[in-house]
Parts: C-alpha cells; sequence; structure tokens
C-alpha cells in the first residue's frame, strides 16, 4: 500500500534509547482522545467519497504542497475505500513540541518499560516538524477485504491536520498474517526457500497497521524474516537462467501477488529483452521465460496457481502475459 508523508524506519526498543513523549490511549484525556477520533472519521468521510481537494484543505503545508500523492493515495486505495466504513481501532499521541528544528529521525515509545517483558510499542518518524501529533489507526470494512486506515495528524492551534496517511491490507487472498508466517515456516522447514520468502514478505506487510510501527514481538518476527532471505534474489542483483535453445533469461524481479478472484496467489517475474515490437514474438519469448524460471524453482509449481512473465525492453516498455502453471510441462 502507499503511504502519504510517512518513511519506514524500523524502532529499535531498547530501554535506554532517546525518545520523544508518547501517550496511549488510556493515558490520553478523554475529551482529546473523542476529539482525535472524530477528527479522523471526518477526514476518513472524505477519503471513502474521494475528495482529494477537500482532504488537501484539512492537511499540513507539506500534504497540500504535492495534491498528486493526494490523488495517487485515493486511485490507489479506490476499491476498498470508496462507500467503505470505519471504526477507531487506536490512537496514541506523539509529542515532538519541545524541539526546536525539524526532527531527522524522532522515535516514540509508548507504554510502560518492564525488564522482564517489554511490552512497549515503538514509533519513529523521520523529518518531523517540531509539533505535537496524534496517530488514529481506524479498522476499515469494505466490499472487498478488511483494511487498516490511518493518520498522521498535526496538531495546529485546535485544529489537528493531516500528516500522512497510510492505507494498509489486513489480509491478503483472504489469509491475515498468521496464516502467512505458518505457510513461510512450512516451506522453509521442506527446503523450499524462495516459497518461504515470499510468504515471509506477505506476513510483513501485514504484521501492523502502519510500517513505522513496532513492537519486542514485531522485532522478533523481523529478525526471523531477515534470516530467511535468499541469496539469490535477482532484485539484489539479475538471475540469469538459460532458457530455450540455451538462450539467456534475465530476471529482474520476482514476487507474488493475489490471483483476479483475491482468494489465491501467482507468481510474477520481470526480466528484460531487447524489443518488444513483435507480440507474437514475445508471446513466446514469455513462454519460454517461465519454463526457465520454473525449472531454476521447481518448488513454485507446488504454491501459486498461475505465472505472470513481464518482458520489460531496454526504454522500460513492457509486455507481459499469464499461465496457469499447470499448462507448462
Amino acid at each position: 500500500m502507499r503511504s502519504l508523508r510517512i518513511v519506514l524506519c524500523l524502532v529499535a526498543l531498547a530501554p535506554g534509547a532517546p525518545a520523544e513523549t508518547c501517550q496511549t490511549a488510556s493515558e490520553i484525556d478523554p475529551a482529546l482522545r473523542s476529539q482525535l477520533r472524530n477528527t479522523a472519521m471526518e477526514y476518513f468521510n472524505i477519503v471513502a467519497l474521494g475528495d482529494p481537494a477537500a482532504l488537501g484543505q484539512r492537511s499540513t503545508p507539506e500534504v497540500a504542497r504535492d495534491p498528486e500523492s493526494i490523488k495517487s493515495l485515493l486511485k490507489e486505495n479506490a476499491g476498498i475505500l470508496t462507500g467503505a466504513t470505519a471504526e477507531p481501532r487506536n490512537v496514541y499521541l506523539l509529542d515532538a513540541s519541545g524541539d526546536k528544528a525539524v526532527l531527522e529521525s524522532a522515535q516514540f515509545l509508548c507504554g510502560v518499560f518492564n525488564p522482564t517483558v517489554d511490552l512497549r510499542t515503538g514509533f519513529r518518524l523521520t523529518d518531523l516538524v517540531p509539533a505535537k501529533y496524534a496517530l488514529v489507526i481506524l479498522d476499515v470494512t469494505s466490499a472487498r477485504a478488511p483494511h487498516f486506515f490511518s493518520f498522521l495528524l498535526r496538531q495546529d492551534g485546535s485544529q489537528w491536520r493531516i500528516a500522512g496517511m497510510v492505507a494498509r491490507a489486513r489480509q491478503i487472498a483472504g489469509h491475515d498474517m498468521a496464516w502467512f508466517w505458518q505457510q513461510a515456516r512450512d516451506y522453509k522447514t521442506k527446503g523450499q526457500g524462495m516459497n518461504a520468502w515470499f510468504h515471509y514478505l506477505a506476513a510483513r506487510e501485514l504484521s501492523a497497521p502502519v510500517p513505522f510501527m513496532s513492537t519486542t514481538k514485531l522485532e522478533t518476527f523481523f529478525d526471523e524474516v531477515t534470516r530467511a532471505q535468499p541469496s539469490s534474489l535477482p532484485e539484489k542483483q539479475p538471475l540469469v537462467l538459460t532458457g530455450a535453445e540455451n538462450k539467456n533469461v534475465e530476471v529482474a524481479s520476482l514476487y507474488i501477488v493475489p490471483n483476479d478472484a483475491g482468494d489465491g496467489l501467482n507468481l510474477a517475474f520481470r526480466y528484460m529483452v531487447a524489443d518488444i515490437s513483435d507480440a507474437k514474438a514475445v508471446l513466446l519469448e514469455n513462454n519460454a521465460a517461465m519454463q526457465a524460471v520454473l525449472a531454476r524453482f521447481p518448488e513454485f509449481r507446488d504454491a501459486y496457481g498461475s505465472i505472470i512473465a513481464i518482458a520489460v525492453a531496454p526504454d522500460g516498455q513492457e509486455s507481459g502475459s499469464i499461465l496457469a502453471i499447470k499448462e507448462l510441462k
């Protein structure tokens, strides 16, 4: 999901780590807590209507100056946000008002530290203007699937303006984080490292309402994900496979996507070609590239319904096709 004006940075919950101040929902003054929840609901109703101009008017100057990002967020999530309903899930009050200059990295630790079991929640935000902020997390119900939608609000006098928005799925292809995490571990036990990795990534995407949030439990999970990273990822270095007639297939990226029905997963990859002007020739190349990928990683046959090949020309133009994996022998 696309996030607006918010940068991911994992939080290390060290007992002595420097931090700004934070209050959890139970610690916030009831009147202020109610105001923050009501403000977030008002803003979400505007999101559900798909009105970028109205959101801009209620945003901080930094966000309002970039209307295209607001439009892009609404467009990308229109299918889940249009006509959706929401309920407040949690509220945090983040106070960085004591600083005098823009904070390159501000860390907020919420809750009471217990040396035996650390139950705190941490947030780290970058390039933060000194002010009071509130993070309001909403549970979103839509016709497609449950989501989180979160507002980072900044105090401006008696008002709270939008300093950031994050939409995040709670399920992928009908499954939650716990399911993907278990699948990842099962694939790892089978020695299917690539399948394990993709399922770990899906679990990580579903692990928290916002990507700049962490807990001790989440950090343990993130460490497990990092340890599971395969050495042959094409994102690190193009993966050169041998295709039909000993022709090289240079794979630039591999990833998984939900199928069109939203009830299963497909494998997708991008690979480099010299030209895509001949549609029939590209289709044949795509099929050969699919065969090469499945020959290199036969474990993919166990996990995904279809495979999507996307040929990428030097000028960035693309041509893709999809086939059911069972059709590729």
